[in-house]
């Protein structure tokens, strides 16, 4: 399973380069037309034309401190999408975005005179987040070094101070194509809540500064319970990052609806008991601790494609030898449940999404017995 959070980050980055983008275009946010302009240029530089804004309308009230806007949404633009197919050259990752209210408060207008962003609050509503990611189209070259969330805000060319962002009633989808699937496999996380606060890029260099404190709240799979904590140190010119969570119970069928296109492989019972886990970052090495409790596990091996469960048993038998799935953890009553002890050390080039996936999923496939393939 993908871990929960890594769709509640991607949330969060869309959400600041919106809200930041908003900021810096006040002046010139009197109606809806002119904020899609302003949208469009920010995303153009971003994505290189592909993405598209709509906005539904704008209320800009200087006596309350407020900026409202409503009924956004982003997507690729069809036009550019078609000719990047047309050339072979489609993107390997979509996004799509929605919301239904944007409201910021307690401007602080004498700040932004000045040329800095400045708020007590922002908050999302009802936001609809769909990442949709490709296998089929060929990476792109490695080894350019990827830009970091602190990266970015540390590069802007003026000061950010928000004290506090909420996103209530979210929904996010993440779907992917894998190599050799037809359809994609996609996991859901419903009834999405998320606060963040002290986001900044105001720090004094003769004082320690407040990390950025993320909460972030789900269903996964609109099944388990989702809690987790993350504390980035946006001042840190490194990789500084903590992040700590966990997973209620939930039946392990629910995620067939990413593993069965995905992996290829269904599972036919099993309850998924809790999982907590517990990661420090310290210039861009993550180690910590994973628990993940289950039994019950009965899995089966599917044709991506047709969906046909009628493998070999030579096969099968070649599968549970070269995997030696755990059906359990604990294994039995009277041995501790396996504990997964994890260190891995984040490539230049590889995105920090990438990179806490990864390491949640080295914990988790030797929880259950599965080589990680990214260690061999």
């Amino acid at each position: 399973m993908r871990p929960w959070w890594i769709a509640g980050i991607a949330c969060f980055a869309l959400i600041a380069v919106i809200v930041i983008g908003l900021f810096f275009a006040m002046p010139r946010l009197m109606n809806a037309q002119s904020l899609e302009k302003r949208l469009d240029r920010a995303l153009a530089a971003s994505s290189d034309g592909l993405y598209r804004s709509k906005i539904g309308s704008v209320t800009f009230d200087p006596l309350e401190r407020s900026f409202l806007v409503t009924d956004i949404a982003l997507s690729p633009d069809s036009l550019v999408l078609t000719a990047l197919r047309e050339k072979n050259d489609p993107p390997r990752m979509q996004l799509l975005f929605s919301a239904s209210l944007l409201r910021f408060e307690g401007v602080d207008f004498v700040a932004w005179a000045r040329g800095r962003v400045s708020a007590q609050t922002v908050t999302l509503e009802d936001p609809r987040l769909e990442v949709r990611f490709d296998r089929r189209v060929p990476s792109e070259s490695k080894g350019a070094p990827a830009t970091l969330p602190h990266e970015q805000l540390r590069s802007l060319d003026r000061g950010v101070r928000i004290d506090s962002v909420f996103v209530k009633r979210g929904d996010i989808l993440f779907s992917e194509f894998a190599v050799d699937a037809a359809r994609p496999g996609t996991i859901r996380f419903t009834d999405f809540w998320a606060t963040a606060r002290h986001v900044t890029n105001a720090f004094s260099p003769r004082a320690s500064s407040d990390p950025c404190i993320i909460g972030l709240h789900a269903n996964l799979a609109d099944a388990g319970r989702v809690d987790a904590t993350l504390e980035y140190d946006l001042a840190s010119p490194t990789l500084d990052l903590d992040f700590r969570g966990t997973v209620g119970g939930m039946d392990g069928r629910a995620f067939n609806e990413m593993l069965v296109d995905l992996k290829g492989i269904r599972i036919e019972s099993g309850r998924h008991d809790s999982t907590w886990f517990d990661f420090k970052v310290k210039n861009g090495v993550a180690d910590g601790k994973i628990q993940v409790l289950y039994h019950e596990l009965d899995v089966r091996l599917t044709d991506k494609v047709t969906h046909d469960t009628g493998i070999s048993d030579k096969l099968k038998n070649f599968v549970n030898n070269a995997f030696k799935l755990n059906e359990k953890n604990p294994p039995d009553e009277k041995s501790p449940a396996t504990v997964a002890t994890v260190r891995r050390r984040r490539a230049p080039e590889t995105p920090l999404l990438k990179f806490v996936w990864e390491t949640i999923r080295q914990g988790l496939l030797e929880t259950i017995g599965v080589a990680d393939p990214s260690k061999a």
